[in-house]
């Protein structure tokens, strides 16, 4: 039995090495030994040098007065609507951001061991964990309005400031602008005064974002240089050339090789990740440095309007 699931193991771990196999689903009737069965996978998965990451659905029943009856009028404990769905999903969430951070991490150790290459005089930042994450629920938004904007159920007591960014699973969804005590206001990316500097995943060539008023499901990337090399189906991500979001969170995909044209600068259609008639889920970026960055490029702005003065 032991050997047998060293096999599946050793499966799964093929798979996600290739790209495939991010989750692994249970499935079996009440006391099959499902727990078990998994408890032992994780063992032979961490043999294989991975880091399996259990999740237990007997952790979210729900109490027994509200647990759903079958038809015989017995208590359906198989029926979906026997979990905690909510705490499920908010776990879920909570996961996905404690990974994300990991994400970020790991791509400015990345970037810290490229700019110690290309020069033995950079001193690193120690620093290398600077962005969190809160999670929060989306209680209002709207996706057809000139200009939309999206409520959520966390404010000032939990951390929450204006110019934070919030993404969701998908990509960036829009930027904190006022905050209670208890809830915050979002202004979306489906809304024209929010310009969002994207790049072309691999590629140091960024442009504006800006949604045209029309489809929910795209926007225009704006001011790209001329000369940008691109192919219909490449990924958006965010530049980093601002202290709201960690630079290669997605954001979209070009749709296709339509550009209006000026002399120096073209356009492209973006189809956002984002999918933001079903918003649900969301996470707030709050940037550590955030505060010391703009102070720094307030300074440098007075600066020169004071050398400006005649």
């Amino acid at each position: 039995h032991v050997k047998h699931i060293g096999q599946i193991a050793d499966k799964i771990t093929e798979r996600f090495r290739q790209g495939g196999a991010k989750v692994v689903m249970v499935a079996g009737p009440s006391s099959s030994g499902k727990t078990t069965f998994t408890k032992r996978l994780a063992v032979q998965l961490m043999c294989n040098l991975l880091d399996p990451r259990m999740i237990s659905l007997d952790n979210y029943f729900i109490n027994r007065d509200m647990t759903p009856r079958d038809e015989d009028g017995d208590y359906d404990f198989e029926s979906l609507y026997a979990l905690d769905l909510p705490k499920f999903n908010e776990d879920l969430n909570r996961r996905n951001a404690a990974l994300e951070k990991e994400v970020i991490n790991l791509r400015e150790k990345l970037q810290q061991y490229s700019e110690k290459e290309f020069s033995d005089t950079l001193v690193p930042d120690a620093g290398t964990d600077h962005f969190d994450f809160i999670v929060a629920h989306v209680i209002n938004n709207s996706i057809s309005k000139p200009y939309n904007y999206l409520t959520i159920d966390k404010g000032s007591d939990d951390g929450v400031k204006a110019e934070l960014g919030v993404i969701d699973q998908n990509g960036v969804v829009g930027i904190v602008s006022v905050t209670g005590r208890k809830n915050a206001r979002v202004i979306s990316l489906l809304n024209p005064n929010l310009r969002l500097s994207c790049k072309i995943k691999n590629s140091d060539h960024f442009g504006s974002l800006v949604w045209d008023g029309n489809d929910p499901t795209t926007a225009l990337l704006e001011e790209l240089p001329r000369h940008t090399v691109y192919n219909p189906g490449d990924t958006i991500v965010t530049s980093g050339y601002s202290a709201v979001f960690p630079p290669g969170l997605p954001v979209g995909i070009i749709l296709d090789d339509n550009r209006d044209h000026n002399e120096n600068f073209f356009t492209l259609k973006i189809r956002l990740f984002a999918d933001f008639t079903a918003l649900g889920n969301v996470q707030i970026v709050t940037n550590n440095y955030g505060e010391e960055l703009a102070k720094i490029e307030q300074r440098d702005s007075d600066s020169g309007k004071k050398k400006s003065r005649p």
